[in-house]
């Protein structure tokens, strides 16, 4: 894929040696969010470097409530030909897990908060 959006990825040492140099081997730049507070786990974007720029990024934290975030990145396709591609904004979320109707109420703020960064 030129984009894969891993949510719960782990933040120890390990599985980062592991996780980012063999991505980048293989063609792609690596995009952290780590969830805030102490939480290990957050998000990661994958983006295929031969296909897409990375122009810009920005972690936002949609909820301090469980240290929700999302990550949003500014790319640009990369044109076969030469040139300026068009431009993408890309967004992936680390909402609350649905156990029940708190949470469901929870994850519609949540929604909310990230829809409002969309429309800056």
């Amino acid at each position: 894929p030129d984009v894969l959006c891993l949510q719960e990825l782990w933040f120890s040492p390990t599985v980062l040696a592991i996780v980012s140099p063999l991505a980048v081997a293989r063609g792609y730049h690596v995009q952290l969010c780590r969830r805030t507070g102490l939480k290990m786990d957050g998000l990661a974007v994958l983006v295929r470097s031969s296909r897409l720029e990375v122009l810009g990024s920005e972690e936002q934290e949609i909820c301090d409530m469980g240290n929700r975030v999302a990550l949003w990145l500014m790319l640009r396709f990369i044109p076969k030909g030469g040139g300026e591609g068009d431009t993408l904004v890309l967004g992936t979320t680390h909402f609350t897990f649905p156990h029940g109707d708190q949470e469901e109420h929870q994850r519609l703020r949540q929604g909310a908060v990230a829809c409002l960064r969309c429309s800056d």
